[in-house]
């Protein structure tokens, strides 16, 4: 939520709170207790400042992961869509993360993301107020979706399902 209200864009109360359930919904599902999942922004900030802060640093667990999640998507190492995804992941994420993660900067795509992803939320949010955006908004996602599942399947009808535990350690 932090980094979507430092991008040019309105996120009204609603939106918010739809926000916050998507991720306590998360939390719950990856089998979090409920009595630790915040109940709204002020609890969530708080606890972050409280319990997250504090202990963020890199891990060869999140480097692990990180190489996992790029590898899904852009297939292969050197792959143009692996540079497009180290940038975006900057950009959300910031270059700390970024140097955990152990990620290389992308010159050409970080600039490109930074220049770019603001005008397209730009757009996005000026575009609602003519008529059927709502509707062709929704079928643009759902094609890209599509896609997106489509070429992590490798060609073939993906299937994204929740793990039903964590990862086993090595011991």
């Amino acid at each position: 939520m932090n980094t979507m209200q430092s991008w040019p864009m309105q996120i009204d109360a609603d939106e918010a709170e739809g926000f916050l359930h998507s991720w306590q919904v998360t939390a719950h599902v990856l089998g979090v207790r409920d009595d630790y999942i915040p109940a709204d922004w002020a609890a969530a900030d708080t606890q972050s400042e409280a319990l997250l802060t504090p202990v963020l640093g890199p891990t060869p667990e999140g480097v692990d992961l990180a190489q996992i999640l790029l590898d899904m998507a852009s297939g292969h190492r050197d792959s143009p869509t692996r540079r497009f995804f180290h940038a975006y992941t900057r950009y959300l994420l910031g270059d700390q993360a970024m140097e955990w993660l152990q990620l290389p900067r992308e010159p050409m795509w970080d600039q490109s993301v930074a220049n770019g992803w603001p005008q397209f939320v730009r757009m996005r949010e000026g575009g609602f107020f003519f008529p059927l955006t709502p509707e062709l908004y929704w079928a643009f996602d759902e094609v890209l979706r599509q896609a997106v599942l489509l070429y992590l399947g490798g060609g073939a009808p993906a299937s994204i399902e929740l793990p039903e535990g964590n990862r086993e350690r090595d011991e």
